[in-house]
């Protein structure tokens, strides 16, 4: 399986044109809202409502063991929340996807690769990195686990630029 890895800044200048009757697997933490936030930005929701209305599936997916909150924010924003004993980079946590939909291509979205990153690239599914949503009141475990996966961005965007110059 081919994956494919996409930079962008933010969940709402996501390239919707690109997805259509798909499936996505899109992250809820640092992705669409703060860590343990409880409200989507209005841009979030457009973004998810085109997509929506480009048939695509959504599901939300979360390592966040409050799953109370993950089906409040799905309920609210229209969207399956894939409840799941598995976590991500765990290819199972996808068994959310019902079989019927197995044709579709998949997009991952999220904002950290060690874990949607792997979670897409164990896939073979298009993976959109996000830059995380964060607040000054985030755990020092959750602002870790940033400052990890910013260094990873950042060595990520440098091969991937001399890549490019290389071509």
């Amino acid at each position: 399986m081919r994956h494919e890895i996409n930079l962008i800044e933010t969940f709402a200048t996501l390239e919707k044109n690109r997805i259509r009757n798909s499936v996505i697997l899109l992250d809820i933490d640092g992705t669409i809202t703060h860590h343990d936030g409880h409200e989507v930005p209005d841009e979030a929701r457009c973004v998810i409502e085109e997509l929506l209305r480009k048939n695509n599936l959504i599901y939300l997916l979360s390592n966040n063991k409050n799953i109370e909150r993950g089906r409040f924010l799905a309920r609210a924003l229209g969207v399956t929340f894939a409840e799941t004993p598995y976590r991500k980079p765990d290819k199972r946590t996808a068994s959310c996807i019902p079989t019927k939909y197995a044709d579709r291509k998949i997009f991952v979205i999220g904002d950290k690769f060690l874990t949607d990153g792997l979670f897409a690239i164990r896939l073979g599914a298009t993976f959109f990195w996000v830059r995380s949503i964060k607040t000054p009141t985030d755990a020092k475990k959750v602002r870790a686990s940033y400052a990890i996966d910013t260094i990873i961005r950042w060595f990520f965007s440098i091969s991937y630029t001399m890549r490019r110059i290389e071509k």
